[in-house]
């Protein structure tokens, strides 16, 4: 299994993801400047921002997406800081509002903002979603 900063390299490698930071393995004063946060220095330049927001959104799908009939749209998709190999992630949604569908009355509307946070408790990705879902009265619920 390769370590996490090759598996970074292949990642921003598939991305077309070329930049410096995101492909060099230099570090210490000379590395381009995501590799030194606040004094610390790292191996390997942070993770490319899509790979972040996928394992952020990877954590909710058996929560929220599981039994969605369809994703309507992300907005507001921002990354606040960096992750770098060896941080560890956690998400967290909450559900900011939900509507029934306007053409389908056995269907709903759930709109949902997704944080990420890495082991500090630092927001490195945020993003809102609408997700289009089963109402639970078609399953039987109440």
């Amino acid at each position: 299994m390769p370590d996490r900063a090759t598996a970074l390299i292949k990642s921003a490698t598939y991305a077309a993801e070329l930049n410096d930071f995101s492909v060099s393995r230099r570090a210490g004063p000379e590395a381009p400047l995501p590799l030194v946060e606040k004094g610390r220095h790292f191996a390997h330049g942070p993770a490319h921002p899509l790979l972040v927001m996928n394992v952020v959104f990877g954590m909710t799908v058996e929560d929220l997406s599981e039994q969605a009939l369809a994703h309507l749209g992300y907005w507001d998709l921002r990354f606040p800081r960096f992750v770098y190999p060896g941080d560890t992630l956690i998400s967290s949604s909450q559900v900011l509002d939900k509507r029934e569908s306007g053409s389908r009355p056995d269907r709903g509307i759930v709109h949902v903002r997704t944080t990420g946070v890495n082991q500090r408790g630092e927001e490195v990705c945020i993003y809102e979603r609408r997700i289009l879902v089963k109402k639970r009265a078609t399953y039987g619920g109440a």
